[in-house]
């Protein structure tokens, strides 16, 4: 993975090496943990889940395309995935998820309606702030909308 980053990294090496020309010989011309999180950044940016255009099928059901191959490469057709598993895939992609349930944002007609025909058409989560969606759906619990948000990574703070 590294060498598809070489370039830049060799570049971010020389302007660091040339601010620091100056600097004193004593200590090392590139901090290791700037270079780590340098690397870092461009490892997130590359694997980073975006929005994308949501076109629903006939039932109202919809998966995010880069979301769904990544479970279809590492969990073919698993039934589920453990939270170790769902973890892994988070910071994959850089996300934190959060999931809004039918029948707690809906009114209790509308719920047994869409329950009865399996027509999720009829519903339009709203995304929470700063959040998008990455997968409307049905499992054994209920109906779910499932949003994902970008993990801003300010002073290497982050879940992982």
């Amino acid at each position: 993975m590294i060498e598809k980053f070489a370039d830049e990294i060799q570049s971010w090496i020389a302007v660091k090496s040339f601010s620091a020309a100056n600097a004193d010989y004593a200590l090392p011309v590139v901090d290791a943990n700037e270079l780590a999180a340098f690397i870092t950044d461009l490892v997130i940016d590359t694997n980073q889940l975006k929005p994308c255009e949501i076109k629903r099928d006939k039932y109202g059901s919809w998966i995010h395309p880069v979301y769904l191959k990544y479970i279809q490469d590492h969990f073919g057709n698993s039934e589920w995935i453990s939270q170790e598993q769902y973890d892994a895939l988070k910071k994959h992609f850089n996300i934190v998820t959060t999931r809004i349930y039918l029948e707690g944002s809906v009114s209790e007609d509308l719920y047994k309606e869409i329950s009865q025909s399996s027509d999720l058409t009829k519903w339009d989560p709203i995304a929470p702030h700063g959040y998008f969606l990455i997968q409307i759906g049905q499992d054994d619990d209920d109906t779910f909308a499932l949003f994902a948000k970008q993990i801003e990574r300010l002073n290497d703070k982050s879940p992982y």
